[in-house]
């Protein structure tokens, strides 16, 4: 019992870690679809316009994803 403790400890120690692990490789599996979608939606823009909107929706579209299921897989966890 005292070592599921200590695992239980450790665990929960290191949990947003092991979530933003988690978070990152399903990203790295289903990304480009993410990327799919958002280049049927922004298909009828100009290149330039598209170009611009895809830096931003990488640069913060994925960060605020990766952020939002990291606290709500670990509070599921919890």
């Amino acid at each position: 019992m005292k070592i599921l403790y200590s695992l239980d400890k450790l665990l929960v120690e290191h949990l947003s870690t092991i979530c933003m692990g988690v978070i990152a490789t399903l990203l790295v599996l289903y990304g480009y679809k993410m990327n799919h979608l958002f280049k049927r939606i922004t298909k009828d823009l100009n290149f330039f316009v598209r170009y611009i909107l895809f830096v931003f929706f990488c640069a913060f579209g994925y960060t605020f994803v990766s952020a939002f299921l990291i606290q709500t897989l670990r509070g599921a966890f919890l």
